[in-house]
């Protein structure tokens, strides 16, 4: 099938005939050929998942194809049908198959690519997997056999397993050239999903591009490359390494298009197709940069420059259409701000070139992955987001760059500029903690938390600094200091007590927490007691058969209705009790998310192991709690109706509050951002929608929920995933305890807003009666200071002292006020500017006061000094600023002015240049003063100090103002000598 390239395509404003090169096979026509052959066959097409894995926490990125199907070949769920064909859209940046630093560096390696796949669950088996395989490559894609060569597995004594001889002789009888089918072992040709399960032998078809024969297929070289695999998965594998067969066989095959088209087009390199050349076109024209040349020497910079941009581009542009967001993943970031820094440095392309890429990646890829398409706006919005954040991150990381070469020459042989901040504070604590041979846990835990490092990043500054870093001993303080952090020290040791023995325990049956109802007449929450038996008491760090009054504890009940902190949302207080004890639970945590932990003391009494008790929960912490849980909810729904794009960063539920952290990318979250936030909220509140919860099973359930909110790389359990709908709005898995209607919320008002991070707004709000209380005191505090607005109306200057210290009083006072944690920030950033405005009226009304105060002292000395031939005066105000070089001025004549106001003093002497002599000058009359307040004598900046001498402002002590009358006079004395 043949199709030349010859339609014009857009490329920023410019129309450019993309026909500088052509291809017989085009990537569509590639891929809709296999499709259609496999659909043609009896196969469903089944839609590419997204590139984030859903519940999956083995995986950063979809990988492979059969990852949406694991859990098919795990025989966990039903297949979607008996034989299934799609296209994958995968991502190799990290783990196992970790294609990042290799490429741009050879035709072959992508961080982004197709995978086309054919599955048959318990249906077909090798003989007509094989020959489709064959079939579509020899006749449709018209490959010639005798470049074709096929693997099978030869078998491996070690683990008792048989060569393959089945699929030989499948391909044998295919028609397969003897001498092109060659024996492997595991290595080549045994798949396996992991270090345990599904598993089984593969065959590998591999193209011969220079008929060199057999002796390079699996080489590494790319004269012979691997174009299909196919799985025939029938052993899993225990993690003691036996194998048995499966109930049932799978097959699983994958062929990357990228590759395939380059084959097709008779080129070794993937970039070498119509999937990467109008990036290539596009990075030319708007750099202006010579045109791609697919050379792949070791100089060949801007080639590789090339390939790397084009492949990044492609990989950018799928995460943020899959709502992969940068400030979430950290490979997506790392590769996101490689693909700016080679913009920006080896292209030395104008604002917007990434923008401009991302165009021609969703032409090429939107039509197969719509998703894309629908996103655009989301994308784009987003990487001009992130290109504003990256210029003011690489500024700060060039300086960071270049103070590492200069201080650690050796580690800055293995730092990216774009690493250098972070590794440059951390080197140095290092250096300072003399960290030597070993990281310990307690220092790595300080690299995290000060400064911002993740586990990979402290991993590579051991092996750079090449001291020792136990990872699992960094994992196991990380997590105790987790639990520290919710439950305190003080219980620490039981908390590792418990953690050791904890498989010893069976799993805390709590659904009861769930249970409970309210009472229509009064309106109020009614949480019936739960009967159970205390399994384990965890004391000073022992397990005990028995704690007393004022013993601190940990009780292990079989049930429980108690919610054990976890979504986001802190844990229950408080009885458990038997007879005349009691237990008073302060604190419930979930230990390994099976087992509730009762934190707390005896009040009374003594509580057994094997006691059966009463345990019931505080009614109005659990209902606070609910309120702030659904109004997170709320909150959520609201700020995904207003803002284009935006993802739950973290939570916390507690009694008092809420705190919402969200992602933002270039829309408003000013007062009126935060109004209508408030509006929505409460107009949902006003509707009384019903909240729903219901369990669904397994993370493939996920998938199938309308209008589902998830946080991004959050893990759900396999089974009993509780999922918060709001009326027929979104839903979002959540574990937590909620009220049964919006309406039980109450109220709602924001009392925090500020800025997390970069990107990142947090809202800290009320609920329930705290949310009234905040309004009343606000309405109580607006009223009050409004009612001053009918009093600084007027002139200002009209207003006396004693109203004026009154309203300064005041507005600080209130000024105090609305800074209160749980003042309403809308009604704190509106009264904020009456405030400021009422300020300034105060401020020039004691201007004012402070003219008229200075004039009249100035003036009385202007009349007792009248006859003299200079003035001097000292000047005594409360405060203010005063103009002394305007005095001196008004003086007329020669004039030394001192002022002095509440614990600082300044002063001036001023004549004229025909007064000045070597004896007696403006800076020999300040002299006196200048020692006397041990300041420094200076003149004005352009200015002569023997004719305009000041003495800036100096604080004084009560000394120096006892002795002044003293100093004054000597000056005086001079000045009459002079002036005689």
């Amino acid at each position: 099938m043949l199709k030349l390239m010859l339609q014009p395509k857009l490329v920023g404003d410019t129309r450019v005939m993309l026909n500088s090169f052509r291809f017989k096979h085009t990537s569509s026509e590639v891929r809709s050929q296999f499709l259609e052959f496999f659909q043609a066959h009896g196969h469903k097409l089944i839609p590419s998942s997204p590139v984030l894995p859903l519940n999956d926490p083995s995986l950063l990125f979809v990988n492979a194809g059969m990852n949406q199907f694991k859990r098919v070949l795990q025989n966990e769920i039903e297949p979607p049908a008996p034989r299934v064909v799609n296209s994958q859209r995968c991502i190799r940046v990290g783990g196992k198959h970790n294609d990042l630093s290799q490429v741009g560096l050879d035709g072959s390696h992508l961080t982004m690519f197709e995978m086309l796949g054919s599955w048959s669950f318990k249906d077909y088996w090798k003989e007509e997997a094989c020959s489709m395989a064959w079939t579509l490559l020899t006749q449709h894609y018209r490959l010639d056999p005798k470049k074709l060569y096929v693997t099978y597995f030869g078998g491996c004594e070690k683990s008792g397993l048989p060569p393959d001889l089945e699929v030989r002789d499948t391909w044998l009888n295919i028609g397969v050239d003897p001498s092109h089918i060659l024996p492997f072992g595991m290595k080549d040709n045994f798949w396996e999903m992991g270090s345990s399960g599904p598993c089984g032998p593969c065959t590998e078809i591999h193209y011969d591009y220079n008929d060199k024969g057999p002796d390079l297929v699996n080489a590494g070289t790319s004269e012979n490359i691997e174009i299909w695999n196919l799985v025939f998965v029938e052993y899993n594998r225990f993690l003691n390494g036996e194998l048995e067969k499966l109930g049932g066989r799978h097959i699983d095959t994958g062929m990357g298009l990228e590759r395939l088209v380059a084959v097709l087009n008779n080129s070794n390199s993937s970039f070498d197709s119509d999937l990467f050349q109008p990036l290539f076109e596009a990075i030319s024209i708007h750099s202006g940069a010579p045109k791609y040349g697919g050379n792949f020497d070791a100089n060949a910079e801007l080639d590789t420059a090339y390939r790397i941009l084009a492949d990044h581009m492609r990989m950018i542009v799928v995460c943020l259409g899959d709502q992969v967001f940068p400030d979430q993943n950290h490979k997506l970031k790392y590769v996101l701000r490689k693909a700016f820094n080679i913009a920006n440095n080896t292209f030395k392309a104008p604002h917007g070139l990434v923008q401009e890429l991302s165009n021609h990646v969703i032409e090429s890829l939107g039509d197969t992955f719509p998703v894309l398409q629908t996103r655009q706006h989301i994308i784009k919005s987003i990487l001009e987001f992130e290109e504003e954040g990256y210029k003011k991150f690489t500024d700060k990381s060039e300086k960071n760059y270049h103070q590492i070469k200069k201080e650690f020459p050796k580690e800055a042989e293995y730092i990216d500029a774009n690493e250098a901040t972070n590794f440059l504070e951390a080197i140095r604590l290092l250096e300072k903690e003399k960290a030597l041979d070993k990281l310990e846990p307690g220092l790595a835990f300080k690299l995290y938390e000060s400064h911002g490092m993740q586990e990979q990043d402290i991993a590579k500054l051991s092996q750079i600094r090449n001291i020792q870093f136990n990872q699992d001993e960094f994992t196991q303080y990380f997590e105790r200091k987790k639990m520290e952090s919710k439950i305190g020290t003080s219980q620490a040791k039981d908390f590792e007590e418990i953690l050791a023995q904890s498989d010893s325990l069976p799993s805390t049956q709590d659904s009861a927490k769930y249970v409970y109802s309210r009472d229509e007449e009064s309106g109020l929450y009614e949480f019936p007691t739960t009967q159970a038996n205390v399994l384990r008491i965890v004391s000073d760090g022992q397990v005990v058969q028995q704690i007393n009054e004022g013993d601190e504890a940990i009780v292990f009940l079989d049930s429980t209705c108690f919610y054990g902190e976890a979504g986001g949302q802190v844990g229950d207080k408080g009885t458990i009790s038997v007879g005349e004890t009691l237990f008073q639970v302060v604190n419930t945590q979930l230990v390994s998310d099976r087992l509730v932990a009762h934190m707390g003391s005896v009040k009374q009494g003594t509580l057994c192991a094997g006691d059966n008790v009463q345990a019931e929960i505080d009614p109005y912490h659990r209902v606070r709690c609910m309120q702030n849980h659904t109004g997170t909810h709320v909150l959520n729904t609201v700020l995904h109706q207003l803002l284009p794009i935006t993802a739950q960063k973290s939570s916390l539920v507690t009694p008092d509050h809420l705190r919402f952290e969200f992602s933002v990318y270039n829309a408003d979250t000013d007062v009126e951002f935060l109004r209508r936030v408030e509006d929505g909220v409460l107009r949902i509140i006003e509707e009384g929608c019903e909240v729903q919860r219901r369990v669904v099973d397994g993370g493939d359930a996920l998938q199938k929920v309308d209008r589902l909110v998830t946080l991004p790389g959050e893990v759900y359990p396999e089974q009993n995933i509780s999922l918060i709908t709001i009326s027929d709005q979104q839903t979002e898995p959540c574990c937590g305890t909620h009220l049964l209607n919006t309406a039980h919320l109450k109220h709602f008002v924001i009392v925090g807003a500020k800025t997390a991070s970069t990107g990142v707004k947090m809202l800290r709000c009320l609920t329930g009666d705290a949310a009234r209380l905040s309004r009343e005191n606000g309405v109580r505090l607006c009223e009050e200071i409004l009612s001053y607005q009918g009093t600084l109306e007027g002139n200002c200057e009209d207003l006396d002292k004693k109203m004026v210290d009154k309203v300064s009083q005041k507005i600080s006072h209130w000024k105090s006020s609305i800074s209160d944690a749980n003042f309403p920030t809308i009604l704190h950033h509106e009264l904020s500017q009456v405030l400021e405005t009422y300020r300034q009226k105060i401020v020039f009304s004691q201007r004012a006061d402070l003219k008229k105060e200075v004039s009249a002292q100035f003036q009385a000395a202007m009349d007792e000094q009248q006859s003299r031939p200079y003035l001097m005066v000292i000047i005594n105000v409360d405060k203010g600023k005063i103009d002394l070089n305007k005095l001196c001025k008004m003086a007329s004549k020669p004039a030394l002015i001192l002022a002095i106001d509440k614990g600082s003093v300044k002063a001036k002497a001023m004549m004229s240049k025909e007064m000045v002599t070597d004896d007696f000058n403006a800076e020999t009359w300040l002299q006196p003063i200048v020692d006397h307040f041990k300041g420094t004598a200076k003149a004005p900046k352009g200015q002569d100090k023997r004719v305009n001498c000041i003495l800036g402002a100096t604080k004084v002590t009560k000394d120096n103002l006892d002795d002044l009358e003293s100093v004054f006079e000597r000056a005086d004395a001079m000045a009459s000598e002079y002036f005689k």
